[in-house]
């Protein structure tokens, strides 16, 4: 099984707790997230993936902990690949709280 056909079927389930949806967000950000670390202390989140169903189940993840997100497509250039959606998640206190509840941030980034 591949990380793409992963992280399809981890979006494919519909998490019913809290823990449940930390959960799934934090294995969907563990498989094709990123941390950026922006100076001055603040961070951010990125998620790239080329499905639009994975974009669109941690969109709606993070929106349910009201952190506010931002999803973006493009095309890469080379060979011309299919489309890809980039999600992207600012430092602001209630995401690094979220992040840092599903594991994806340690204590001193969050």
């Amino acid at each position: 099984m591949s990380s793409e056909e992963l992280r399809s079927e981890l979006a494919a389930t519909v998490p019913e707790s809290e823990c449940d949806r930390l959960a799934q967000l934090s294995g969907l950000l563990h498989s094709a997230g990123s941390v950026h670390l922006l100076g001055r202390g603040e961070v951010s989140v990125g998620l790239d993936v080329s499905s639009s169903t994975v974009a669109r189940r941690a969109f709606s993840l993070l929106r349910g902990f009201d952190v506010p997100a931002e999803i973006r497509t493009y095309r890469p250039r080379a060979f011309a690949q299919a489309t890809r959606y980039q999600l992207r998640v600012e430092g602001e206190p209630r995401a690094l709280q979220v992040l840092h509840e599903a594991g994806v941030l340690s204590a001193g980034l969050a």
